[in-house]
């Protein structure tokens, strides 16, 4: 008994709309992933021993914490990223690995920065946290068009008077 053309186009169709919907979600949520700020900057040296370990740190917790979004930077591409955040963070970068994550910056490593680490990151994952990113997205004070402005004032006073 064979099934008429129309029945099998029909189901033919609602299974390419099916994958299609599919798919569409699958990409958007690829797209959002990869749209997100990092939750964690890490700053790593080429050959870098130290960067390899706290690397070590990080890849569990990545597969821990399945939204975890680490942006992983060479710092010779990136220097001035580097020292932009280290300037925000209140830090010099003094040994790599230089990490960022919610309000705490590490550098280099150790027993105490690999679990100051492991603490931040899930902190993060838990109560959530602004990117390290977002400190460089603040509005920052027009010091300077202010200072014109009152210098500006202070002349027109003194001419007026």
């Amino acid at each position: 008994m064979r099934r008429p053309r129309r029945v099998i186009k029909r189901r033919t169709d609602q299974l390419l709309v099916g994958l299609g919907a599919v798919l569409v979600v699958v990409i958007g949520w690829g797209a959002a992933t990869l749209a997100r700020d990092p939750d964690v900057v890490l700053f790593y040296r080429e050959g870098c021993h130290d960067c390899e370990k706290m690397d070590e740190i990080l890849v569990p917790l990545q597969q821990t914490h399945l939204n975890l979004v680490v942006l992983r930077l060479e710092e010779t591409a990136n220097l001035d990223l580097l020292w932009s955040l280290s300037s925000a963070y209140g830090i010099l970068p003094t040994a790599f690995p230089v990490i960022f994550v919610g309000d705490q910056a590490i550098v280099g490593v150790g027993r105490e920065k690999e679990l100051r680490l492991r603490t931040a990151v899930t902190e993060c994952m838990v109560q959530g946290c602004p990117s390290p990113l977002s400190l460089l997205e603040q509005p920052k004070v027009p010091w300077t068009l202010i200072l014109i402005a009152a210098l500006a004032v202070i002349v027109f006073l003194v001419v007026v008077l």
